[in-house]
């Protein structure tokens, strides 16, 4: 499935996942069954009832076993997950 071909309906969100960092700065390589799942993301596209502020492009957090994840034959290296808009929190970056 290519990622133009998919639609999300009713309240669900499509999340693409913040990728995170295999090297400490210290130098440090951390293997893939120590590391966690990233709890933060980028809003891809949202479905016709998802909340008003869900709209691509936004930043935001969930939780560590909310949605399902979704692999695209387009960059498989790149991690979406689909989840209800009311398992996530907005976030403002503020500098």
């Amino acid at each position: 499935m290519r990622l133009r071909e998919f639609r999300i309906y009713g309240d669900h969100v499509l999340l693409r996942v913040e990728e995170e960092s295999v090297v400490t700065a210290g130098g440090i390589v951390i293997p893939e069954q120590a590391r966690e799942r990233r709890l933060s993301g980028e809003i891809v596209a949202a479905g016709p009832r998802a909340p008003d502020w869900a709209r691509p492009g936004l930043r935001t957090l969930y939780e560590r076993y909310a949605g399902s994840e979704v692999v695209f034959d387009d960059d498989e290296s790149v991690v979406h997950l689909v989840l209800p808009g009311d398992q996530l929190v907005p976030v403002e970056v503020v500098l």
